[in-house]
């Protein structure tokens, strides 16, 4: 592992806490673009989700999770790798295509995280990660679940065959 602890990163690398936070977003954000192969600066300087269309955009894709809560709820193990296979598959031949799975791909994330961790993602760490999926920058205070968010998008992302990266950061 080479980042043990932002503590010690801190000690290293003495930075007022806003500078260090910057900093911060901004090496996770590099990672990000390159593992994707993306621009670094249009993306990182688009504008922020406020506009009504875009919320109402977001609410109906989380209402559409949601629906597929119980159906995933009745999934069994096997059934969870079949999916999976299944999706990826079509992802990576190009008959689906990976925005149309997003519904049904963190339903399942979702049901898996309540199996294994005991933990549900709540509607508002599901819109953490559609934000993180379109590439924008979700800021989240600790304890508020960045790493159970960012699995989302992970799962999500990895159906294309490419490598996915977690970076998250704490005070």
């Amino acid at each position: 592992q080479l980042i043990t602890s932002s503590r010690f990163f801190k000690r290293l690398f003495p930075l007022s806490n806003a500078l260090w936070n910057v900093t911060c977003i901004g090496f996770a954000y590099l990672i990000i673009s390159i593992t994707f192969k993306v621009s670094i600066l249009p993306s990182f300087f688009r504008a922020p989700i406020t506009t009504p269309s875009q919320l109402a955009f977001l609410q109906n894709l989380i209402s559409s999770i949601n629906s597929k809560e119980k159906e995933c709820r009745l999934l069994t193990e096997s059934d969870f790798k079949e999916k999976t296979a299944l999706l990826k598959k079509n992802v990576q031949n190009g008959s689906l295509k990976i925005d149309t799975v997003i519904p049904e791909c963190f339903a399942l994330v979702r049901e898996a995280a309540r199996r294994t961790l005991g933990e549900r993602h709540y509607d508002v760490q599901l819109a953490g990660g559609l934000i993180l999926h379109k590439g924008k920058i979700a800021e989240m205070k600790t304890g508020e679940g960045k790493t159970l968010v960012s699995t989302l998008p992970a799962y999500l992302n990895s159906l294309t065959g490419k490598g996915v990266h977690i970076v998250t950061v704490n005070d």
